[in-house]
């Protein structure tokens, strides 16, 4: 039996306390800058202006000199982040941030009597900035350190495999080093502080936080940076989507509106001048207005030029009827949404009925958001169920304008939008959508 010192225990478990609650803080240092808007933007944003990078720094550097302070002033050492939080620096925005943020913090120190503490935060901030440098050109600053435990894993792994070294490997073994002169020039008073031990099993422990207290930042602003990436990946999608409803002006219908001006020419040019001027502000509208999130009262303009190329086609046999609730106006929807809605409507409701019939078009608000109703009394649904979903393999789908509004809406809003369509007791079929009054991509969709 080994014999067991009860009091070291007691103290590598106080130190491991300490370690806890410093990781914790830098831990909440970082997520409250991923979380702040103003700091979130300059942190996924690689280049900087010289007025961007000065205020991230000095956001950065005060950060970590308010937990210099409390330490000096309280005595609360996990708040001290210095070298961490400098070599961290180093890594991500270059040596010249390092060693500002490093010499700054260092001057306050040797105000305080510890001389040495300067030496290391400028060596911390231009080792990091060098390893920024020198890193691959594909590989980003967030993931040059990952967890101690997953480099030391990836050095086996690469080493065993490819008999290469990771990079990860040099800024773990960079910081490891300052760490432990830091330590060893601590046992002299006044020269530098540090979480230090005699015990071997402690320094390990003070070692392996350390290091994780560079790591668990650069893992939380990778999160935030895939977050952002599958964000713009998204809007990307959408603007897809759209650019696929756009080019999908149904064929019928530009064949059916040319023989109805071609049939006006002849008996009244009047009315064919006016469907072309129609015609042309359709299109004009569809390709040339790169907005993808527009007033509901832009939408209903260009609704107004089809159902009046429409009208002139089936003449009494289509009637409209508008219920536009004025509160629901200005409210933001995705172009191209409500016109998928009224051409089915005609084309799939009225026009197969020998008596014609009537399109309603009503909008209300709800939620922060808007709902539109597209009505018709025409043929109604082949089923009498409602469809919510699947909506490609309904009639209304056939043309793929349907599907594709149904798609574009889940893309923007997630599950927050509603689509259901169904038919209404008295014959005919009624499309409901429910848009929010927000969207997870509004801000890039409306860039």
């Amino acid at each position: 039996m080994f014999p067991v010192d009860f009091v070291d225990l007691n103290r590598i478990q106080g130190l491991l306390i300490t370690l806890t609650l410093k990781a914790g803080i830098m831990a909440c240092f970082a997520a409250v800058v991923a979380l702040s808007h103003r700091f979130r933007r300059l942190l996924l944003q690689e280049k900087k202006n010289r007025t961007q990078w000065f205020a991230f720094n000095f956001a950065f550097g005060g950060m970590l000199l308010l937990g210099f302070f409390s330490r000096l002033i309280y005595g609360y050492q996990p708040a001290d982040l210095t070298l961490e939080g400098v070599f961290l620096l180093g890594l991500t925005e270059g040596w010249p941030a390092g060693l500002m943020v490093g010499s700054i913090i260092g001057m306050f120190s040797l105000l305080t009597g510890e001389h040495l503490n300067l030496l290391f935060l400028v060596i911390a901030g231009i080792a990091g900035g060098m390893i920024y440098k020198a890193r691959p050109v594909k590989m980003h600053p967030y993931k040059t350190f990952p967890l101690p435990p997953l480099t030391v894993y990836r050095f086996f792994r690469d080493y065993l495999r490819d008999r290469s070294v990771p990079f990860e490997i040099y800024p773990l073994l960079t910081f490891l080093l300052l760490d432990s002169l830091r330590m060893i020039f601590s046992f002299f008073p006044g020269m530098v502080f540090a979480l230090t031990s005699t015990n071997p099993l402690a320094v390990f422990f003070i070692l392996l936080f350390n290091a994780s207290c560079v790591a668990i930042p650069l893992m939380i602003w990778d999160h935030v940076q895939i977050e952002e990436h599958l964000s713009q990946s998204n809007a990307k999608l959408a603007q897809a989507r759209l650019e696929a409803l756009r080019r999908q002006i149904n064929p019928h219908f530009l064949f059916n509106t040319l023989n109805t001006i071609s049939t006006q020419s002849l008996t009244n040019p009047e009315r064919s001048r006016f469907l072309i001027g129609e015609l042309s502000g359709m299109l004009r509208r569809l390709f040339d207005d790169p907005r993808e999130i527009i007033p509901l009262k832009q939408e209903l303009e260009f609704v107004d030029d089809y159902l009046n190329i429409e009208q002139a086609r089936y003449g009494s046999r289509l009637q409209i009827q508008k219920e536009i609730h004025p509160d629901t106006e200005d409210a933001l929807i995705p172009t191209m949404v409500l016109q998928p809605l009224v051409e089915n409507a005609v084309n799939h409701g009225i026009a197969p009925s020998p008596q014609g019939g009537q399109v309603d078009i009503i909008t209300a608000p709800q939620d922060g958001g808007v709902i539109i109703r597209v009505r018709d009394n025409g043929v109604g649904l082949e089923s009498s169920q409602d469809f919510a979903a699947d909506i490609g393999e309904t009639r209304l789908g056939e043309g793929g304008g349907m599907k594709n509004v149904e798609e574009r809406l889940r893309t923007i809003y997630g599950n927050d939008y509603r689509l259901t369509i169904k038919n209404r007791p008295g014959g005919g079929t009624e499309v409901e959508v429910f848009v929010p009054g927000y969207g997870f991509i509004h801000e890039a969709l409306l860039r």
